[in-house]
């Protein structure tokens, strides 16, 4: 049996945890480990395409209505064996409840959302996807460290750039040179083994960004920094040839925020000053953007509309305002039979979008304010469990959900992985939450391993000197003063 990572500790005196200094490894079957990295590269949408492909079913579109048979198979196994992992660690379960009721709201809404879906099979279908990947997520999250989860990330990217490299060689027709069927005055890129340019693109600026946090970040060899290291190049690698601009830009403010987040740990004044900075600089950058549009977009090889986008937003929008409380129903807007979908790719010309290419637009399409609103509170309260662990050193690798946040703001600006289940952002709004509910929750074991005043030597002198004093003893009586008797001097002679 797993010994439990975290233990109560009812002191106001206990030194520093252990997960501040040096993160903790909870043991992993290998078994239990493949089934995961499996989970984790079928959630970042990286077997479905290339099993299409290869069984010569490329051309259909599962981001509009369709259903793929081995999707719905990949989802039963992960739901199964998820169940089976849940029950057996059920009290890691119910103890990251209190972290869960953003999520389990917005489950809840996403299956009574059938009620008024025009296609309540498919929102049902992909509650249920969504469900799925939410269990899955939450016995992740609850039952082994956010170390842990950072190296599974990492290396079920690395397993997808490797293959995806592997695609771009053998199988070119598929992998190289892939122009949008949606976006005609895009710009070609790799798309590897899944299903996009873009998508390749941010789960490749992911998987570049974590491994980077992996190597500057404390608890691994050298050998293993070397490892996330040659991976991140190669991710970098396939991020420029994806020629996805939003997640170039994603990944910039991944690498810079990665670097501010581990300054910042276990040092609010340097929070205080950066985030100080980033207000100074943040107001006039968006006065610029605001007027000159144009001039930011060509840095990055767009036009205004950012490449028809801003016409796709004045369209949909009104077709959300008919239905802004609730939306259409959860997956059920886009969809190829449906009329209203019809219309607006007409007005579009040849340009056929299968979202609505902003995450919180797309919310507000399929799940109306309320959506928006549920979806809100589950980033905050992984923003600011995450900033406020960091703050106080709760765990070492607390920033890196401070990161994610950020990358998951910025490529939703202009693309719909924020609810979207399989998507690369979606099981993140479910491991984020429970896991930083888990670590504020509870203290950690090292306090028990020594007296509640003791301080650590290994750590360093500045830090034992900021330790608090031990309390005083209780019915302590002080000793009596004695006066010291010298002798006399002998006066000389």
């Amino acid at each position: 049996m797993v010994p439990a990572m975290y233990q109560p500790v009812a002191t106001r005196y206990s030194g520093l945890s252990a997960t501040a200094i040096t993160p903790i490894r909870v043991p992993m079957s290998r078994i239990e480990r493949i089934f995961h990295l499996v989970t984790m590269i079928t959630q970042f949408g990286a077997i479905v395409p290339l099993f299409l492909y290869l069984t010569g079913n490329s051309n259909a579109d599962t981001e509009v209505g369709e259903s793929a048979p081995i999707n719905t198979v990949m989802m039963a196994i992960i739901l199964a064996v998820s169940l089976v992992l849940a029950i057996r660690y059920r009290d890691n379960i119910i103890r990251a409840a209190p972290g869960m009721a953003p999520v389990l709201c917005f489950l809840a809404l996403a299956v009574m959302s059938a009620m008024w879906s025009d296609y309540p099979g498919i929102t049902l279908r992909r509650s249920g996807t969504a469900i799925t990947t939410a269990l899955w997520g939450a016995y992740l999250a609850s039952r082994f460290s956010l170390r842990d989860i950072v190296i599974l990330i990492s290396e079920s990217i690395g397993i997808i750039a490797v293959t995806s490299l592997i695609v771009a060689i053998v199988f070119p027709d598929f992998g190289v040179n892939e122009l949008l069927s949606s976006d005609p005055g895009g710009i070609p890129g790799w798309k590897g083994m899944v299903s996009d340019k873009n998508s390749l693109g941010i789960v490749m600026a992911t998987g570049a960004v974590s491994m980077f946090y992996l190597v500057i970040s404390p608890g691994a060899s050298g050998r293993e920094k070397t490892m996330w290291f040659v991976g991140m190049l190669l991710c970098t690698f396939l991020l420029y040839e994806s020629q996805s601009r939003t997640s170039w830009v994603s990944a910039m403010a991944g690498f810079v925020t990665c670097g501010v987040v581990r300054a910042m740990y276990r040092r609010p004044g340097v929070g205080i000053v950066v985030l100080a900075w980033v207000l100074l600089l943040a107001v006039p950058f968006m006065f610029f953007v605001v007027r000159d549009l144009n001039v930011l977009t060509s840095l990055l090889g767009k036009d205004g509309t950012l490449t028809g986008r801003v016409d796709l937003w004045n369209i949909v929008l009104p077709y959300g305002d008919e239905k802004p409380w609730l939306g259409y129903g959860y997956g059920a807007f886009w969809n190829e039979a449906s009329p209203m979908t019809q219309e607006i790719w007409r007005q579009l010309n040849s340009y056929k979008p299968p979202h609505a290419h902003n995450g919180w637009i797309e919310t507000y399409l399929e799940l109306g304010l309320v959506g928006c609103a549920v979806v809100a509170c589950q980033l905050l309260q992984m923003l600011g469990n995450a900033s406020r662990a960091s703050s106080q050193g709760r765990d070492v690798d607390a920033p890196y959900m401070l990161l994610i946040v950020v990358m998951m703001l910025i490529f939703n600006m202009v693309e719909a992985d924020l609810i979207r289940a399989p998507a690369l952002f979606w099981p993140f709004l479910i491991i984020g939450p429970v896991a930083m509910t888990k670590i504020m929750r509870t203290r950690p074991r090292d306090a028990l391993a020594r007296p509640a005043f003791a301080t650590p030597r290994s750590l360093p002198l500045g830090s034992r000197l900021n330790q608090a004093a031990p309390p005083p003893l209780k019915n302590a009586r002080p000793l009596p003063l004695r006066p010291i008797i010298r002798p006399f001097p002998s006066p000389s002679r």
